[in-house]
């Protein structure tokens, strides 16, 4: 059996964009009346953590795959949270074993 456990510090974003009459995204930037732009691109609107478990169950006599899990989540913002998640996780896995 191989577990592997990742976590990221993930970038939640927002497209803004100016479009021009052809509907096309335009990269430029617009200058209107009293000193206010408008600019396309990506704007950050927020953090947050995701985590993914990954399980295989190898058969070790014919040396292949027998099984592979998945689970991924976003993480709450308390550490002490993580390990009851991860059981939570693993849990339903392998209630799909049977």
């Amino acid at each position: 059996m191989n577990i592997g456990i990742v976590v990221i510090q993930d970038v939640q974003t927002r497209e803004t964009n100016f479009r021009d009459p052809g509907d096309r995204v335009t990269t430029t930037t617009y200058a209107g009346q009293r000193t206010y732009s408008f600019q396309s691109g990506e704007v950050a609107v927020g953090t947050y953590r995701q985590g993914t478990v990954i399980v295989h169950l190898v058969d070790q006599a014919a040396n292949k795959l027998a099984w592979q899990g998945m689970a991924e989540s976003v993480l709450p913002e308390k550490q002490k949270n993580i390990p009851a998640l991860i059981k939570e996780a693993m849990a339903k896995l392998f209630k799909e074993v049977k």
